[in-house]
């Protein structure tokens, strides 16, 4: 079987990552936020140093390819699938907004 991102993920021990403990990948937090963008968010500020707010958006482009990227795995991970592109767009994203927020 080939692992998820999402589980891949969270294979990292801290408390960042409990985030699949409380509630489903896809659930919301009580103020609108996914668990999973709160916790890539908290891993960020914690590598990296920033402020967890102003990694929202990076940590939100990086979720958004992890699900894309486990679709692509149900899917049979067909090399030629364009679900490959939209997933590496949103990586791009996710980085540039990462060394935005890090380097501003």
């Amino acid at each position: 079987m080939i692992p998820t991102a999402r589980g891949a993920a969270c294979a990292v021990s801290t408390p960042c990552c409990d985030w699949h403990t409380a509630s489903p990948p896809h659930g919301q937090l009580p103020d609108g936020a996914s668990p999973l963008v709160t916790a890539l968010a908290r891993l960020y500020a914690e590598v990296y140093g920033g402020a967890e707010a102003g990694l929202r958006a990076a940590a939100g482009h990086r979720a958004s390819a992890m699900d894309i990227s486990d679709e692509w795995v149900a899917q049979g991970c067909d090399p030629a699938s364009p679900l490959l592109a939209a997933e590496r767009a949103l990586l791009v994203r996710s980085y540039a907004e990462l060394l935005a927020a890090v380097h501003g």
